[in-house]
């Protein structure tokens, strides 16, 4: 993809660029960003859903809030930052990028009001 993207443009300083996104996209700290963030934020997503639905309820609106954050609180602990952290190992494998090693991921979970 980067490839083709760089055959196409002229401007080197774009072609500068696209180098810089492609190998800023191979890294470890750019593919953990993003399977934490979509981790996160799908399940966002499927509550901003539900919530804009035109038959919901405010009760069930408040069921479908209280059962979103308690995924979202459930998912900050270190047994699933652990389970969380070997699935993004095994995936970097497949994609040739270097995994952290384990010392240098520390799990802290500031307290949340």
């Amino acid at each position: 993809m980067w490839e083709e993207a760089i055959d196409l443009v002229k401007d080197t300083e774009m072609k500068a660029r696209i180098n810089g996104v492609a190998s800023q996209m191979k890294t470890f700290d750019y593919y953990f960003g993003i399977c934490l963030g979509h981790l996160i934020l799908k399940h966002s997503d499927n509550l901003s859903r539900a919530l804009q639905k035109s038959d919901i309820s405010a009760s069930e609106g408040q069921e479908v809030a209280s059962m979103t954050l308690k995924v979202l609180k459930s998912i900050r602990s270190d047994d699933m930052f652990k389970l969380f952290w070997e699935k993004i190992c095994k995936e970097v494998e497949h994609f040739s990028i270097s995994p952290l090693e384990e010392e240098d991921a520390e799990s802290v979970f500031p307290e949340t009001p």
